[in-house]
Order: structure tokens, then sequence, then C-alpha cells
């Protein structure tokens, strides 16, 4: 049985399933566990809003007994559209220098949060700067940044909504990913 949270929004195709995204991100942070090792001093930053859901999973399965917990909240969209150029609206509360820093990103398209967001951390004096991403949209990147931790590649230049990305402040809340079908989902505005 389909319920309401779990069904395609009008407009949308579902793309992969709760029990998928968790499969593949605990599988990341096994990964990533063992690349850090237990004696590293790693600080994991979401970047706010889109990255919440996969963080939480995320965190939830790191095996890192130093790791602390921080936010940013980088802007760069307006709807579907790219606003220009990216800002932060809100920093790390804590120092970062000498310490190991694995951003938790909702996605990696242009990759200019991305690019953004290492620069800012190497400035603040981090030992490393690495990347993990609920989805990789190489096919969009305008940019060299690639994440060294990616849970899905998309192969096609989707608009994806659910488990945290949104259009529009709307659908984050969905346990699933969804592509934007041609002709696009009727937003309300």
């Amino acid at each position: 049985m389909v319920s309401a949270r779990t069904a395609a929004p009008p407009g949308f195709t579902r793309l992969y399933g709760r029990r998928a995204i968790e499969t593949r991100v605990d599988a990341l942070a096994k990964r990533i566990s063992a690349d850090y090792g237990a004696a590293a001093d790693v600080v994991c930053v979401c970047a706010l809003k889109g990255a919440a859901l996969f963080f939480a999973r995320l965190v939830g399965g790191l095996a890192l007994p130093r790791l602390t917990l921080d936010f940013v909240m980088p802007q760069s969209y307006r709807g579907t559209e790219r606003a220009g150029g990216v800002r932060l609206a809100w920093d790390v509360s804590r120092p970062v220098a000498g310490r190991h820093v694995l951003i938790a990103e909702d996605i990696v398209d242009s990759g200019y949060t991305a690019a953004f967001l290492r620069q800012h951390f190497r400035e603040k004096g981090a030992a490393s700067v690495r990347l993990a991403a609920l989805l990789d949209k190489p096919g969009a990147r305008l940019t060299p940044e690639t994440p060294e931790y990616a849970a899905f590649t998309l192969k096609r230049n989707d608009f994806v909504v659910g488990f945290g990305l949104d259009l529009d402040q709307k659908y984050r809340q969905l346990p699933a990913l969804y592509r934007l079908e041609a002709g696009g989902a009727d937003d309300g505005t």
C-alpha cells in the first residue's frame, strides 16, 4: 500500500526508496570510518537544510569516537534556479583548525557550494577537508569539485527532491528521492 507520505508528488517519479537510501548511506558510513580510523579527530559538518536527513543517517553510522558535529547554511538556490554565488547564512560554532572536516552535502551538482565550503574550511585551518554527498550529479558540474564519498551518482541532469532535498522548501520530508518530470510540478508559484 502506498501512503501519502511515500507516494510520488505530482510531477515527480521515484528514483530511490527509503531502504535503498539507508543501505547506501550505511555503507558509506562504514567506508568513511575505515578511511579516517578510530583515532581521527573529525568534525562532520552538515550543510543545512538539504543535507539534514542524510547527515543524521550518516553520523549515526560513523564509528569515530572523537567525532563532533556542527552545521553551516550555504545559500545558492531559488526554486530550481541558481541565485548566483554562494554565501554562508550560518557558520560553524567551534574552531576547526587542526581537525579533519567531513562536509555532508545533499547534492553536488555545479560544484560551486562544495568548492566554496572546501575553501572556507581550508582558510579556517582544517587538517583536511573531505566531502560526502547523498547525490553526485557530475553531468551538471561547472567546477572540478568531486565528492570523495557519494551514496548515489545521477547519470541524468535531473532535479531531485525528498530525503532533505527541496523545491522552494517543499518535499524535504519525503523518505525517498524523486525526480522532477518534464513539465514540472505545480509548486504553487
